[in-house]
């Protein structure tokens, strides 16, 4: 006897391609796509990724200068608006290391 997790895969490989996606979409409560909490960071992952301060990052914040959101007390800080202010991660370090 099968169990409903072989019975489940049995029919997903019956499915075509497009509907295996659609199916898979369809199981991610975000519609499917990347995944949008990559697309933030904290200010911890932003100071490694982009070697600034706390206190830097922080002034940012509450200038509006980046794109953040306060969940409990972490912090949420829209990757995007990060590269906007800073360049990309990691390029002040490079061209620090560079010199």
């Amino acid at each position: 006897m099968l169990s409903l997790a072989d019975r489940q895969e049995i029919e997903l490989m019956v499915l075509d391609y497009e509907t295996r996606q659609a199916f898979t979409a369809s199981l991610q409560p975000w519609g499917g796509g990347p995944d949008p909490l990559d697309q933030v960071v904290t200010i911890g992952e932003a100071m490694e990724l982009w070697g600034r301060a706390r206190n830097t990052i922080e002034m940012a914040i509450h200038l509006d200068q980046v794109h953040a959101r306060q969940s409990g007390r972490t912090w949420l800080i829209a990757k995007s608006s990060l590269s906007a202010r800073w360049g990309h991660p990691g390029a002040s370090r490079q061209l620090a290391n560079a010199a």
